[in-house]
């Protein structure tokens, strides 16, 4: 015998007592997340596309040599735009810039931040062998080579060879510096092009 339309609209209401609260919570629960990633994916967007801009127009004052401007603009895409891969490539530019201008703070503190933040696996490991280079030059050779350690990327092997060796050279290590030295020597397919210091580095042993 069907159901009168009464007695189905108490199976409704009783069904919605019991269960109503938690339905109304997940239908608005799903608009909240849906509404948030959808906000998310915008502010992303508008991030990546005003970051580039910004470090675009870094590069042209680098080329036209307007040093002023150059750091101004990177200095803001590392404060304001730290979460998109412009930031870091824009630290990488001022780490160079400050290692030019004598400055091994600055240049330590942008390559960390790029250690910290990088894009990538990559780029990561270059501000480490990089900042292990500033290290070294900051009279830190035991904390280059400590950083050296923690790079496992076989395309930075060479690289980070050759750093080992003038960390070891610096801590009067020789036999330890040649070592480094002659595995980036065998490490590197074209040692002209792709480490062009290290034919003099060896001609010392």
């Amino acid at each position: 015998m069907p159901m009168s339309n009464k007695e189905e609209m108490q199976i409704v209401k009783a069904w919605w007592k019991e269960y109503g609260i938690y339905l109304l919570f997940t239908v608005i629960m799903f608009l909240i997340v849906n509404f948030g990633w959808r906000y998310w994916q915008r502010y992303n967007y508008a991030a990546l596309e005003s970051s580039s801009t910004l470090y675009m127009q870094m590069l042209s004052f680098l080329d036209q040599q307007k040093k002023d401007e150059f750091k101004l603009f990177g200095e803001r895409l590392v404060k304001d735009y730290s979460r998109t891969p412009y930031a870091s490539f824009a630290a990488l530019l001022l780490a160079k810039e400050a290692v030019q201008a004598g400055d091994l703070k600055s240049a330590k503190e942008k390559l960390q931040f790029v250690i910290k933040k990088g894009p990538s696996k990559k780029i990561r490991d270059i501000a480490r062998i990089r900042t292990a280079r500033v290290l070294i030059a900051m009279e830190k050779p035991k904390d280059a080579l400590s950083l050296l350690s923690s790079i496992d990327d076989k395309d930075y092997d060479a690289s980070a060879s050759e750093v080992m060796g003038d960390a070891f050279l610096a801590l009067g290590q020789i036999k330890e510096a040649e070592t480094a030295y002659r595995k980036a020597e065998h490490l590197s397919k074209d040692i002209t092009s792709t480490l062009p210091l290290l034919k003099l580095k060896m001609q010392q042993f």
